[in-house]
């Protein structure tokens, strides 16, 4: 979604994806961002000020002015915007050499640590380059480590030296391979982030969930319920009367709780104003069902022009309008119309043709066939395929520990389909078992060092989803190396020590730490899946024993080391076999 400007002819906005999945709008400040600008640098904090200054200026309005109205060959700036107002700035002021502009950056404070300065760099580079300019001068102060790690990292070369107590930076801006690399690896990040409340949600609201039965706004609710929906879904409506039982809400507002996803279904001309009430109330994630936008022409294609820069301006994402809705096995949410729930597999399907996600919706639970998730996403105005391609297209998860629960992660997560799932454990035993359980990759910690070994696999970034599957301090906190800018720590081992939580390094990184015992809500979906062919459970019955050889039978499990028992099953007389799983009794 990062949007290079080029050439003289200079498009008037480009929306960036930031490092957090929020968007944020750059454009050129005109004129009448005079007292929008003075009113940002007045917000900073004396700090931010002093290091965008070198000191403590007065601000006013010849601070700003130079900023106004750019003409880009003598000098250039970007601001960002989140509504109406100005969050940062950056400009360049070219030198006596022609060839050399010197650069500054300022974001606001509540802001800092998304990413805002490197995506201002890139586009301000583009846009300096393309009027003769080669290289940025930054005089930066030596405690400003935020922006000189904005320069170290955005990808072009570098040097710096030290003068008069200023840190001089220069960058090259000329294109590399490493730049185009880590721009692409910032898209993918961010995007990632972006999408992630349309596919992990914990709380939906369907507006327009209409109490009468056939609606649109009122199937989809229902479905969500069909569903078995993970999170918590809430129904509103004009007049607040109940949907299947549940209570209604006026507005979103009226709510009172966070919200990730807003489902509208609402009649084409009232979606703007029902979009912004849930940005405002600070939904990230908007889905339009209805119809009237660009498909039916010029006044259709205005609505979704406004539509996608309000949605944009909050710094959110649209699927849609005019589409089916989305479907996703994880949260077994099916805010879909379609009439059939989402069979749960491994298959991400996204569909532009309503009619044609309906007849694979249908094919699929006709035919046994699994997905991951259903998308649907109709005119496209925001959210496209390749957005859907690159949240699909590459997630590594890592599994720390090879045990039984370790083993049983590594299987569930082959149902999603991940680019690679990597199991580190101290034993070579327990990594040829996780290789058999669907393992791609396998990692001896004590003989190797486990984070270089998965940045070497995923090209310096780290994994998307690290499991801590052990209980132990070390492990947990290994887990928290492991894992990339944006990216999840899932603990499921128990444990009985506390462990340390590096914030030193972890607040810079976005990440997401979820712990928790498995709970009975996904016990049908697992016998389901077994039923279907898609876990075979059998795989952690390494042993068997008579009820009469009980004790013999917990030495075994007592000593995994030796024996590599994974689970022990007592069989006698009076066992009761289970169709699905074909073993005895209950295993030890």
């Amino acid at each position: 979604m990062s949007t290079v400007l080029t050439g003289r002819a200079l498009p008037q906005f480009a929306d960036v994806v930031l490092r957090d999945g929020s968007t944020m709008r750059l454009r050129p400040p005109l004129t009448g961002d005079r007292d929008g600008l003075l009113a940002f640098f007045r917000r900073l904090s004396d700090r931010s000020l002093y290091l965008r200054f070198h000191g403590h200026p007065a601000i006013g309005v010849p601070t700003v002015e130079p900023m106004l109205e750019p003409d880009w060959h003598e000098r250039g700036a970007l601001v960002g915007t989140k509504g109406d107002r100005v969050v940062a700035v950056a400009n360049y002021v070219r030198l006596r050499d022609v060839r050399t502009a010197e650069v500054a950056f300022a974001v606001a404070d509540e802001l800092q640590g998304r990413g805002i300065a490197t995506r201002l760099l890139e586009q301000l580079a583009a846009l300096a380059a393309s009027v003769g300019i080669e290289e940025f001068l930054a005089e930066v102060m030596p405690d400003n480590t935020a922006m000189l790690r904005v320069f170290a990292d955005a990808g072009f070369e570098a040097s710096h030296e030290t003068v008069l107590g200023t840190v001089e930076v220069h960058l090259s801006i000329a294109p590399t391979e490493t730049f185009r690399a880590r721009v692409d690896e910032r898209d993918h990040v961010g995007v990632v982030s972006s999408l992630r409340p349309f596919f992990e949600p914990a709380a939906v609201a369907v507006i327009g969930a209409s109490p009468r039965k056939g609606s649109i706004g009122g199937e989809l609710f229902r479905n969500v319920l069909r569903g078995e929906f993970r999170g918590v879904c809430f129904p509103v409506n004009r007049s607040g009367a109940s949907v299947a039982g549940v209570r209604a809400y006026r507005s979103i507002a009226e709510i009172g709780e966070a919200v990730d996803l807003a489902v509208l279904c609402l009649p084409g001309p009232t979606v703007l104003e029902a979009a912004e009430e849930a940005l405002v109330s600070g939904v990230r994630a908007i889905c339009v069902i209805s119809a009237g936008f660009a498909e039916i022409g010029a006044e259709g294609e205005s609505r979704q022009e406004q539509l996608v820069e309000l949605v944009r301006g909050h710094g959110a994402r649209l699927l849609g309008p005019n589409c089916l809705g989305i479907a996703a096995a994880g949260p077994q949410l099916n805010a879909t119309f379609g009439p059939r729930a989402l069979p749960p597999g491994n298959v991400g399907f996204s569909s532009q043709s309503g009619a044609l996600g309906l007849a694979v919706l249908e094919r699929a639970a006709e035919r046994g066939l699994g997905l991951s998730a259903f998308v649907s996403v109709g005119n496209k105005a925001d959210i496209s395929s390749n957005d859907l391609l690159e949240y699909w297209e590459d997630d590594t998860v890592v599994v720390v520990g090879a045990g039984p629960i370790g083993l049983a992660t590594v299987m569930t997560a082959k149902l999603y389909t991940p680019a690679q799932v990597i199991a580190i454990d101290l034993a070579d035993s327990r990594l040829e078992r996780a290789r058999e359980f669907g393992a791609d990759v396998t990692i001896n910690n004590g003989r190797e060092d486990a984070v270089a070994a998965v940045q070497e696999l995923t090209e310096g970034l780290g994994a998307d989803v690290a499991v801590e599957a052990v209980g132990v301090p070390q492990t947990f906190e290994l887990c928290t190396a492991l894992v990339r800018p944006g990216g999840r720590v899932a603990n499921v081992g128990v444990h009985g020590h506390s462990a340390t939580l590096h914030l030193e390094t972890l607040w810079i990184k976005d990440v997401t730490i979820t712990t928790g015992l498995v709970d009975t809500c996904t016990t049908p979906r697992l016998l389901q899946l077994i039923a279907g062919g898609r876990l075979d459970p059998t795989q952690f019955a390494t042993h068997r024993f008579a009820l009469g050889d009980t004790l013999d039978a917990y030495e075994t499990f007592a000593a995994p080391a030796e024996t590599n028992a994974l689970k022990v099953v007592l069989e006698g007389e009076y066992a009761v076999r289970s169709p699905l799983l074909d073993v005895g009794a209950v295993p030890a």
